[in-house]
């Protein structure tokens, strides 16, 4: 094969990798359709948005045929009987992707590195409002052990130097080979995943997100975009000690669209519309994501705490006031006692629970009126910030 040929193999099946895992992640943690989403577990339908994601992969792979052999994938597409709604046919095109994503990954020589996370003492969470981390810790131990290879808690709570109310709770799960090469067991993780949510949800009712996944299959072509390896520096295992390794690949690309997507939802916003406490939070935390985006973007991995006295070297003291504005939110964050009506909701159904959770804080504790946030001051902010950023990235890129 040609050097040419190469590249394109190694750029399509990069991307395939990319895609995979945010499809899996989405699926995994939930990826409802709208019945799936109200009737569960009577109902457990693939959402639209997340069916045509798929779909558009493989309608990639089809085209980059002369670069990358997903043959096994194409073929199995072409037979389901159902559409991609379908969680089985879903599940099963999932599973022959990453296998024959791990027949194409490059051969080339990558970056060999290993980390040994730390394991989670329990003695460190035993108030109150932590015990869902040793729920989940349990959880994991007696539930997941089968279909993963890691579990892991980051962010503050495992550092805790956690703000209650502010804080959401970071989980970070390897998931095995066998169990995406079986679909059934993919299904049943699925399931299991879905039902763990309620722990996340326990610490933050206004979580946006779920379990944040990679594979066994992702690590010997590792992208740093997924997560920065120094993140498991500063993590917490669950399921005891493991030492893991990766290859490293290049990530370039991906780090820059991933920053870009991040620019764009800023830019999209207006800062004159009405916001809730759930699109409130989610905004505030997307903000302190973003000094560790744009170092990312500039192939600079380091642990997010880190990321604002590094990041803010580049800026204009103006440009940067959004990001000490949203900071002294954070250390100055009021928080009521949380109103959990619908708890024992969650255990058939977690994500509708504390969606409608939300709503009701909503009408007794805005966040927005109780911390006294100004939504215009942060949209207006960023969208600066971010144009800033975008142009030095593109400088960047250009330097030789």
């Amino acid at each position: 094969m040609s050097k040419g040929k190469e590249a394109d193999a190694a750029n399509a099946i990069s991307f395939v990798q990319y895609e995979l895992k945010e499809i899996l992640s989405s699926f995994v943690n939930g990826g409802f359709s709208a019945g799936g989403y109200a009737l569960y577990p009577a109902l457990k339908g693939v959402s639209k948005h997340l069916a045509e994601r798929l779909g558009s992969l493989l309608s990639f792979i089809k085209k980059n045929e002369e670069s990358i052999n997903f043959r096994n994938s194409l073929e199995k597409y072409e037979n389901i009987s159902k559409g991609l709604n379908n969680e089985k046919n879903f599940a099963k095109l999932l599973s022959e992707l990453y296998r024959d994503f791990d027949k194409n990954k490059p051969a080339a020589k990558k970056k060999a590195v290993g980390i040994k996370p730390n394991v989670l003492d329990d003695n460190d969470y035993k108030s109150d409002y932590l015990k869902p981390v040793l729920k989940l810790k349990e959880f994991s131990g007696l539930r997941l052990r089968e279909y993963i290879a890691g579990a892991y808690v980051h962010g503050s709570l495992a550092t805790l130097d956690y703000i209650v109310g502010w804080s959401d709770f970071d989980t970070l799960v390897v998931v095995s080979r066998h169990a995406i090469a079986d679909f059934k067991r993919l299904l049943e993780l699925r399931d299991l995943f879905y039902a763990s949510r309620k722990f996340l949800c326990e610490i933050d009712p206004l979580q946006h997100h779920g379990h944040m996944v990679f594979t066994e299959y992702d690590m010997d072509y590792y992208c740093q975009t997924f997560f920065p390896l120094v993140l498991f520096r500063y993590s917490k295992s669950l399921l005891g000690p493991k030492k893991l390794e990766f290859e490293l690949r290049d990530c370039t690309n991906e780090n820059i669209a991933k920053f870009n997507w991040f620019a764009d939802y800023f830019k999209s916003l207006n800062g004159n519309s009405k916001m809730g406490s759930y699109n409130a939070k989610f905004l505030l935390h997307a903000v302190t994501l973003f000094p560790t985006l744009y170092l990312q973007a500039k192939n600079i991995h380091v642990y997010k705490k880190f990321s604002f006295g590094i990041a803010r070297k580049d800026f204009k003291p103006k440009e940067w006031d959004v990001i000490d504005y949203v900071s002294s939110l954070r250390l100055n964050w009021k928080s009521r006692s949380n109103l959990n009506p619908v708890t024992s909701y969650a255990k058939i159904n977690p994500l509708l629970a504390y969606q409608l959770n939300a709503r009701l804080r909503d009408m007794n504790s805005n966040i927005i009126k109780l911390n006294g946030i100004s939504i215009k001051k942060i949209v207006d902010g960023m969208k600066v910030l971010a144009g800033s950023a975008g142009r030095k990235i593109q400088l960047n890129r250009a330097r030789p």
